[in-house]
C-alpha cells in the first residue's frame, strides 16, 4: 500500500529551499521531528511521500519544480518554531497528532486523526512566528476557504480550519499515490496515452474550480498526484486566487504589487508580471508547461536563473516537444502548442474547450472510458471537439521563402559577429493562422486529410548536446560532453570515417550517450580493430574507445561492428574498448556485426580494467556480433551484472582473461551475475576462460540452449570436443579459478548444452559430480534439462537476420520445462521490454500457454474439481487421498484460489521426496484446518525425507483452545529430514495471550517424539521467502545440531526471527548448529537470534545450548522505531564466554546494520540468577565479536516505505527495497533481498491482527 501524500507544508509553491535542519545549521538529513530521516524534498516540497521521499531530494543544479517562486521586498523569516515538535503526539482541536510528515518556511505538515470522525488527515499548521504577520494568516485562510469552494473527484478536498492554542490549521485529505515530478524522474518521459488521460482529469478540475472563481495558480507537475488507480488529483491551494464576478479580488488583497507567484518552469508570463492577472487560461498554460515536462522529460524552459526563465515564458519560444520525443502525436503537439502561447486570447479561454479538444485525441487513442474523467464540464464539450483541435503545420510556400530568405540574414550576421549563444532549433509556434472550423491555431490548417505534411519538423541542430552527424558526434566526445544526444535512425559511420573516436572527459567525468525513447534507435558503426595490450585505452581509427572516465552510459542505442581494411583474423579485432572506466552502463543497446562483415573472429565490447576497479552493468541488450566473442572481460573488472539480455550463436559471450601482466591476489575475482538471459549455442561457450582468469559466475532464470544449423541434427550433437556447445570453457586439461553456479529458487533450464569443457573433454553435469565431486567448478542442483528444443522456430538461426532479431529468441511456452512457477517471470530467459521497436519477444505479454502446463505424472489436489477433469486419474478432492498416491520424486499441484483449509499431513520415509506447488495460474492460500489439535501441530509434519514447498501462500491464525497446541507451523521438523520452502510467503496473523506460538519452521522436541537415536540434524532451507507477522521464522524447540539456509528472504516478525531453546541434555562434543543467511533483510521488530533461559521444562539449570556458529553476507538489519532490539539476545550464558555458544562471521561483502540509534544494544547476554551480572554490546562490541567493520556496515539506509510506522503483519516485499544508502562506498544494489524476487501475498494486509 502506498503512502498517503500531503499537502505543501509552506504556504506557497514550493522551491529549491533547505529543509529546517539544514537551515539552522544541522544536518539536512536528520529527522526534523522524530521517526526517519526525511530528505530535503520531504521536508519542503509541495507533495511528501511518507514511501518516496528520497525520490523528491533535489539535485545540485538539477531543473526541478522546486525554484524559488516568491519574489517580493518584504523579507520572510527564516522557519524558527521548534515547539512543533512537542505537539506530535498530542492535539490541536479534535485533531490527534500522529507524527511529522514535514517542514517549511511557513507551515509543517502532521499526519493526524480526526478523533470525532475516525479518519486520517493532513493537518497543515501556521507555526506562531509566521502567524505574527496578518497577512501570513489571511493568506492560509484564503487557502482554506479557496478549497472549501471546490468538491471534485480531480481535487483534493479540504474538511475543515481553525485554531487551538495559537495555531491556525487546516485539514486536507490524504491523497494516496505519486505525484507528477516522481513519475517523470522515475520513468523519464511518460507516454502520451498517460498524459492525454491525466490532462483530460486536471482540466476537468480545473473547469470545476473556474465554475467556482477559484484559480489555482500554481498547476506544476508536483501539484498533481496520481493515485494507484490512475485518478488525477490536483493539491496544494497555496496560491489559489478567488475571484468575484467581475473578476475582481475577494481575497482580501493579499497579493501586493511587486510581488511575483508561481514556479519559474511553469508560470504563465501574464502571471509572472502581475499575479492578479492570472485567470483560469493561466492555470491552462501551466498545465501545457507541466505536461510538456512529462513528454519531453524536461520543463520548457530547461536552464537558466529565474529572471532568464521569467523572460523565456514571455519572449522566447520553445522547442518542439516532437525534436525531444517523436512520440509525441502531432496533435497533441498542437494543443500543447495552443495551451501555451504568450498572448491568453490565443490560448483555450476555458478548460472545456481544452477538454474537448483532447478528447478527439483520447478517442482516436481508444483510451478506455473509465480512465477518463466523468464530468458535466467535459460532457458539455465533446459536441465542439472536432471544430476546437488545433492543426499542425502546413507551411505555405511564400512563408518558406520568406524564412529562408530571414535565416540566410541571421547566417551572414552571426558569421560577421561571433557564435551565437541561442541555437536555433524547431519551435513551437505562436503565429495566429487559421485552423479547421475557422479557430485561430498556431500551426496553421489541417487541410482536408487532417494530418500533418511529412516534413513539418526539421532535425534537431546541435548546441543542446544533440549530434546531428558524425563529426558532431566526434567533437562532442572529444569536447568531453556530460551527454550524447543521437537521433533517431540516424547512421553515424565512424568505420568510414576513419577516425579514431575517443571520449576526452578525464578522470571524474561522466558520459552518457542515448538515443529516443521510441522510434528506429540511431547506428553506431565502428570498425573491427585491433588492441594494442599495452595501451587498451589508445586511438584505434575507424573505431570507439572510452578510455579514463568515471562513468559511461549507453541507452537507446544499436552499434554495428563492420570489417577494417588491412586487419587479419588472427589479430582479434574490437569494435568498442572501455578501458579503466569506473561504471559502464548499458540500457536498451544492440550489438550487431555489419551486413557484409567477413572477419573470421572478432569481439564486439572489451571492457578492461588495470587501474582500477570497473563494474559493469547490462540490461534489456541484444549481442549479435556472433563470428568471435560478444563481451571480453579483463583485469580488475570486479563486478558484471548482465539481466534480460539475448546473445545469438557465437565463439564465447564472455571471454574472460586474467589481468596484465598475470594474475594477481589482491584482485579479486569477477562477480558475474546472469539473470533472465537467453544464449543461443551451436558451437560456442557461454564463457570461455583463459588460464589465470578469476571470477565467480551466477545465472538465475536463463536459458542455455543449442541451435545446430540444420535442425534434424539436433538429436546426434554428441561428439565431445571444441564443436559442442557448453555452459564453461576452460584453456587447460585443469579448471580455471571460476565458478560457475545456479542461484537458489531461480532454475535455469539446458537443452544439449553440457555445463563443463576442460580442453577437448567435455562433461555433463553427472560427470561433474563424479570426477570433481563438492569440488566442481560447475554446479547447479536445480538445473533443467530440456527434452526437446525450447525454441519456438524451427530455425531460429535464420530468424537472426531480419530486422527485428529478438523475435528468434521466442520459446515454447507451452513446453513445461520453460515455464517458471514465479507470476512476474513466467518464462525463463530474455522476455519482453517496453520498447515495440528495440525488444519485444513476447507479444502480447504473458506468452500464451495451455492448460496442459501440469505434467501427465503430477497428481492435482483440487477440492472443487471443474468440468471437465472429473473422471481425471491424476485429480483428487482430499489431501490425504491424493498424498497416498504419490510416488518418490512426485510433484502435488494445489489447484484452488483463495483460504483453503489443511488437515495436519504426516509426512515420512527414507525416500519420501515430494515436491508441493500451486496449480499454473491459481493462488491458494493455506490455512489450519479446524481439526489441527496436536500439541506442536504443522500444516505439514516431515519426520523423514524431503519436502519441497513452492510458490505457496500460507496464514497462520493462533487460536486459544486450552490444552491444545503449544505451537503452530507451516511445517514441523521432527527428526533429519530436509525441508525447503522457495518463494512462499508466510503470514502469522496473532499471537494468543496463552503461550501459543507461530512459526514458518518449528523444530520439534525429538524426545517428545520418541526419536532419542543417533542421526543427522534437520536441514532447512528458505530461499526467495516473506515471513511476517507475530511469530517466528524458525523456532527450535530444544537445542540441537541442524542446519539452516536462508537466502534472498524477507523477514518482518514481531518477535525473534530464530529462537533455540535449551536441550535437556548435555549436547554432544563437536556437534553445532550451522546458519547462513544470503542476501537477507530483516526488519527487527525482535531480536535476530533469541537463544531462550538456560533451564529445562524441570526447573534445573540446563546443561547448555549446542554451539550456534552463523555465517552472513549481504544481509540488511532494520532496526525499527517501535523496538530497539539487539540483534542477539542470550539469556541463561556466561557472558565471559559467549563464543562458547554464539559465533558470528561474515564472509564477502559486508552487511548493512540500517538506522540503528547511536547507543542501540546489538548483543544482550543475561545470566541466570545466580551466575554473574548480565552484559550489554553495543555497536563497538558487536564488531569486535564479528570482525565486521563499522564504517562499511552502520549507516541510514530510506526504504520504500516507512518500515518503523508498520505492522509487521502489512510489510511487503517492495516495502523493503533501499532507495538511498547513507553508508560510504555502498550502493542500494550492494545488501539487503532483491524484492523482485521473493514471494509476494496477494493482500498487503490480512484482518485479524491486534
Amino acid at each position: 500500500m502506498r503512502t498517503p501524500l500531503t499537502p505543501d507544508p509552506i504556504n506557497r509553491p514550493s522551491s529549491a529551499r533547505q529543509p529546517a535542519a539544514a537551515a539552522r545549521g544541522g544536518n539536512p538529513s536528520e529527522p526534523l521531528v522524530g521517526g526517519p530521516p526525511q530528505s530535503p524534498a520531504a521536508a519542503g516540497s509541495s507533495l511528501v511521500s511518507l514511501q518516496r521521499a528520497t525520490d523528491l531530494q533535489p539535485r545540485p543544479g538539477a531543473n526541478t519544480d522546486d525554484s524559488p517562486t516568491i519574489i517580493t521586498p518584504t523579507r520572510i523569516a527564516p522557519p524558527s518554531d521548534p515547539d512543533l515538535a512537542l505537539f506530535a503526539g498530542g492535539k490541536l482541536g479534535q485533531y490527534e497528532l500522529i507524527d511529522t510528515v514535514g517542514t517549511g518556511g511557513m507551515a509543517a505538515v502532521l499526519r493526524a486523526r480526526d478523533t470525532e470522525l475516525g479518519r486520517f488527515v493532513a493537518l497543515k499548521i501556521l507555526p506562531s512566528q509566521m502567524a505574527r504577520d496578518p497577512e501570513n494568516v489571511t493568506r492560509f485562510k484564503q487557502e482554506a476557504r479557496a478549497a472549501a469552494k471546490l468538491d471534485h473527484d480531480n481535487i483534493a478536498r479540504v474538511f475543515s480550519c481553525g485554531e487551538d492554542r495559537g495555531l491556525n490549521f487546516i485539514a486536507f485529505e490524504l491523497v494516496d499515490g505519486d505525484n507528477l515530478r516522481t513519475l517523470i524522474e522515475r520513468r523519464g518521459t511518460l507516454p502520451p496515452e498517460d498524459c492525454v488521460r491525466y490532462m483530460l482529469q486536471v482540466a476537468a478540475g480545473l473547469g470545476h474550480a473556474a465554475d467556482r472563481g477559484v484559480v489555482h495558480r500554481d498547476i506544476k507537475p508536483s501539484n498533481i498526484v496520481v493515485t494507484p488507480d490512475g485518478r488525477a488529483k490536483i493539491v496544494d491551494m497555496g496560491l489559489a486566487r478567488s475571484l468575484g464576478s467581475a473578476g475582481g479580488s475577494v481575497n482580501g488583497g493579499v497579493t501586493q504589487s511587486g510581488v511575483t507567484l508561481g514556479t519559474f518552469d511553469y508560470i504563465s508570463p501574464e502571471q509572472a508580471i502581475d499575479p492578479r492577472r492570472a485567470d483560469v487560461r493561466s492555470d491552462i498554460y501551466s498545465l501545457g508547461c507541466a505536461f510538456y515536462h512529462a513528454l519531453t522529460g524536461r520543463p520548457p524552459v530547461p536552464d537558466g536563473t529565474a529572471a532568464m526563465k521569467l523572460n523565456a515564458h514571455q519572449h522566447k519560444p520553445v522547442l518542439d516537444p516532437r525534436v525531444l520525443n517523436p512520440a509525441v502525436p502531432d496533435a497533441l503537439a498542437a494543443i500543447l502548442s495552443r495551451m501555451m502561447a504568450k498572448d491568453p486570447a490565443r490560448r483555450y479561454q476555458t478548460p472545456a474547450e481544452l477538454i474537448a479538444a483532447l478528447t478527439v485525441i483520447a478517442r482516436g487513442m481508444h483510451l478506455a472510458a473509465d480512465g477518463l474523467p466523468v464530468d458535466p464540464t467535459r460532457q458539455s464539450a465533446d459536441h465542439a471537439a472536432l471544430s476546437i483541435l488545433p492543426a499542425p503545420p502546413r507551411i505555405p510556400v511564400g512563408l518558406v521563402a520568406g524564412v529562408a530568405a530571414i535565416a540566410l540574414a541571421i547566417v551572414i550576421v552571426v558569421a560577421m559577429s561571433g557564435p551565437s549563444r541561442e541555437p536555433v532549433a524547431p519551435i513551437l509556434s505562436d503565429l495566429g493562422t487559421t485552423g479547421a472550423g475557422g479557430k485561430a491555431s498556431p500551426f496553421g490548417d489541417l487541410g482536408q486529410s487532417g494530418q500533418p505534411p511529412s516534413n513539418t519538423i526539421p532535425p534537431p541542430v546541435a548546441g543542446d548536446g544533440t549530434a546531428t552527424s558524425v563529426d558532431d558526434f566526434l567533437r562532442l566526445l572529444q569536447e568531453g560532453a556530460a551527454e550524447i544526444k543521437l537521433i533517431n535512425g540516424k547512421t553515424y559511420d565512424l568505420a568510414a570515417s576513419g577516425q579514431a573516436a575517443i571520449y576526452a572527459g578525464g578522470p571524474g567525468k561522466t558520459v552518457t550517450i542515448t538515443g529516443p525513447k521510441a522510434g528506429e534507435p540511431p547506428i553506431i558503426r565502428v570498425a573491427a580493430v585491433p588492441v594494442d595490450p599495452s595501451n587498451p585505452g589508445g586511438p584505434r581509427a575507424g573505431s570507439l574507445t572510452f578510455a579514463g572516465a568515471k562513468g559511461v552510459t549507453l541507452r537507446g542505442v544499436r552499434v554495428d561492428i563492420a570489417d577494417a581494411a588491412g586487419v587479419e583474423p588472427a589479430d582479434h579485432p574490437a569494435g568498442v574498448v572501455v578501458a579503466d572506466v569506473g561504471l559502464l552502463e548499458l540500457d536498451e543497446c544492440r550489438f550487431e556485426r555489419d551486413t557484409d562483415f567477413k572477419a573470421a573472429e572478432a569481439v564486439g565490447l572489451i571492457v578492461t580494467a588495470r587501474e582500477g576497479p570497473c563494474e559493469l552493468v547490462a540490461k534489456n541488450c541484444f549481442f549479435g556480433v556472433r563470428r568471435g566473442t560478444e563481451i571480453r572481460l579483463s583485469g580488475r573488472v570486479w563486478r558484471a551484472d548482465v539481466t534480460e539480455c539475448m546473445f545469438a550463436p557465437h565463439l564465447a559471450a564472455f571471454k574472460l582473461v586474467a589481468g596484465e601482466p598475470g594474475p594477481s591476489a589482491d584482485v579479486p575475482p569477477t562477480d558475474l551475475k546472469l539473470t533472465s538471459c537467453s544464449f543461443m549455442l551451436d558451437h560456442g561457450a557461454v564463457i570461455d576462460a583463459t588460464d589465470g582468469a578469476r571470477a565467480d559466475v551466477s545465472a538465475g532464470y536463463c536459458l542455455f540452449a543449442a541451435v545446430p544449423a540444420d535442425p534434424a541434427a539436433m538429436a546426434t550433437m554428441t561428439d565431445p570436443g571444441d564443436n559442442h556447445p557448453v555452459v564453461l570453457r576452460c584453456g587447460g586439461d585443469k579448471a580455471a579459478a571460476i565458478r560457475f553456479h545456479g542461484r537458489p529458487g531461480m532454475a535455469n533450464v539446458y537443452y544439449h548444452t553440457d555445463p563443463l569443457a576442460l580442453g577437448r573433454r567435455t562433461f555433463t553435469f553427472t560427470e561433474c559430480k563424479q570426477q570433481f565431486a563438492a569440488a566442481s567448478p560447475v554446479v547447479d542442483d536445480e538445473a533443467v534439462l530440456a527434452p526437446q528444443s525450447p525454441w519456438a522456430a524451427a530455425d531460429p538461426v535464420h530468424d537472426l537476420t531480419g530486422d527485428k532479431p529478438w523475435k528468434a529468441f521466442q520459446l515454447k511456452t507451452t513446453l513445461p520445462a520453460v515455464r517458471v512457477r514465479d507470476k512476474e517471470v513466467l518464462v525463463v530467459g530474455a522476455r519482453w521490454r517496453k520498447r515495440a521497436d528495440l525488444l519485444r519477444v513476447y507479444e502480447p505479454w504473458p506468452p500464451q500457454t495451455q492448460e496442459a502446463v501440469a505434467l501427465p505424472a503430477d497428481k492435482v489436489w483440487c477440492p472443487n474439481p471443474p468440468p471437465g477433469v472429473q473422471g481425471n486419474p491424476n485429480y483428487y478432492d482430499t489431501l490425504p487421498a491424493a498424498i497416498a498416491a504419490l510416488k518418490p520424486g512426485d510433484t502435488l499441484l494445489i489447484r484452488h484460489d483463495g483460504p483453503l483449509p489443511v488437515p495436519e499431513t504426516g509426512l515420512s520415509g527414507s525416500k519420501l521426496n515430494l515436491t508441493i506447488r500451486a496449480f499454473p495460474g491459481t493462488t491458494p492460500i493455506l490455512i489450519p484446518g479446524p481439526e489441527m489439535n496436536r500439541y506442536d501441530a504443522g500444516l505439514f509434519r516431515l519426520s523423514e525425507g524431503k519436502l519441497t514447498l513452492e510458490g505457496l501462500e500460507f496464514r497462520l491464525k493462533a487460536r486459544v483452545k486450552p490444552g491444545a497446541v503449544r505451537s503452530l507451523a507451516v511445517v514441523a521438523v521432527v527428526a533429519g529430514s530436509q525441508c525447503i520452502l522457495r518463494h512462499c510467503a508466510v503470514t502469522m496473523v496473532e499471537e494468543s495471550s496463552d503461550a501459543e506460538r507461530l512459526a514458518a519452521v518449528v523444530l520439534t522436541d525429538p524426545e517428545s517424539e520418541m526419536r532419542t537415536g543417533p542421526g543427522r540434524g534437520p536441514e532447512v532451507k528458505l530461499e526467495n521467502c516473506l515471513i511476517r507477522g507475530r511469530g517466528r521464522a524458525v523456532w527450535v524447540q530444544k537445542s540441537r545440531p541442524f542446519d539452516l539456509d536462508v537466502a534472498n528472504t524477507v523477514t518482518a516478525t514481531f518477535g525473534p526471527v530464530i529462537e533455540i531453546d535449551p536441550p535437556d541434555k548435555a549436547p554432544a562434543a563437536g556437534s553445532t548448529c550451522q546458519i547462513r543467511l544470503d542476501r537477507v533483510t530483516s526488519v527487527l521488530a525482535g531480536p535476530l537470534f533469541d537463544l531462550q533461559p538456560g533451564r529445562a521444562d524441570d526447573g534445573t539449570k540446563s546443561p547448555g545450548w549446542v554451539p550456534v556458529e552463523v555465517e552472513t553476507k549481504r544481509c540488511v538489519f532494520v532496526a525499527t522505531e517501535k523496538a530497539a532490539s539487539p540483534v542477539a539476545a542470550i539469556e541463561g550464558a556466561d557472558p565471559t564466554a559467549l563464543k562458547s555458544v554464539f559465533t558470528w562471521r561474515h564472509a564477502g561483502r559486508a552487511n548493512w546494520y540500517a538506522n540503528f540509534p547511536p547507543a542501540a544494544p546489538f548483543l544482550t547476554a543475561t545470566p541466570l540468577e545466580d551466575a554473574g551480572l548480565p552484559k550489554t554490546l553495543d555497536a563497538d562490541g558487536w564488531f569486535a565479536l564479528t570482525g565486521e567493520k563499522a564504517d562499511e556496515s552502520v549507516g541510514k539506509v530510506t526504504f520504500a516505505a516507512q518500515i518503523g510506522t508498520r505492522k509487521t503483519v502489512a510489510i511487503t516485499p517492495d516495502n523493503v527495497a533501499a532507495v538511498a544508502v547513507d553508508i560510504p562506498g555502498a550502493s542500494v544494489e550492494d545488501a539487503g533481498a532483491e524484492v523482485a524476487k521473493v514471494a509476494k501475498p496477494t493482500t498487503e494486509e490480512p484482518s485479524g491482527e491486534k
